[in-house]
């Protein structure tokens, strides 16, 4: 499964990675853009229920991704859960009202999306709160850019050949989108030039991989 697969990749620093993320959600409504399989939903579960709990009101997890096979596997996955939505599309055209979300994340997703300016002036455009990215990145260390890359084009193929054999060409495509990115500092310059918010940065791994919140 991508899930796992992902998780083994990033030798499971995944995890520690999405429970920081977790940890600085708030509010009751929570859109997650890109949610995929719902990997985040698993640790965001808990602050869900606690607020349901204090609120007295039933809160909201939005699932919100372009992938139908994602979405099918989410049903599934999470088939009767009270806490959860699910709604399909891109990133660069969110069917949302301004401010109508708390906090709105996206995990290991914006590498990806085909325009990153309009998904991110989306995701803050909904969020009354935060919009909190995590994802991994090309780093400002050249020394540690030539180690991200021989990993993922050296090390990652043979894992994923042995786990997950039907997945070698994404995650190739994958690796790739870590040479066309800009580096993670140059980035960080955009986002404060564009925006009119506070941007906080949290960086593993000589910013290799990274946790943006933007309030």
């Amino acid at each position: 499964m991508y899930e796992t697969a992902s998780s083994r990749i990033s030798l499971y620093l995944d995890k520690i990675f999405r429970r920081v993320l977790s940890d600085k959600v708030s509010g009751r409504i929570i859109l997650d853009v890109g949610g995929g399989s719902g990997a985040m939903y698993s640790y965001l579960r808990e602050h869900i229920e606690i607020t349901g709990e204090k609120l007295r009101a039933n809160p909201l997890y939005i699932l919100y991704d372009p992938c139908q096979e994602f979405i099918y596997y989410f049903k599934e996955r999470y088939s009767g859960d009270p806490y959860i939505d699910i709604v399909q599309g891109y990133a660069e055209y969110m069917p949302f009202r301004d401010s109508s979300i708390d906090t709105s994340i996206s995990s290991f997703v914006m590498r990806d999306v085909i325009d990153l300016a309009k998904s991110l002036v989306n995701m803050i455009r909904v969020s009354r709160r935060r919009v909190i990215i995590l994802d991994f990145h090309k780093p400002p260390n050249y020394f540690f850019y030539i180690l991200e890359l021989l990993y993922m084009y050296l090390v990652v193929p043979i894992i994923i050949l042995i786990t997950e054999p039907r997945l070698l060409r994404e995650y190739l495509t994958i690796a790739y989108s870590v040479i066309i990115q800009n580096k993670i500092n140059e980035l960080v310059r955009v986002y404060r030039r564009k925006l009119s918010r506070r941007i906080r940065i949290k960086c593993w791994l000589r910013c290799v991989f990274y946790l943006l919140e933007i309030e």
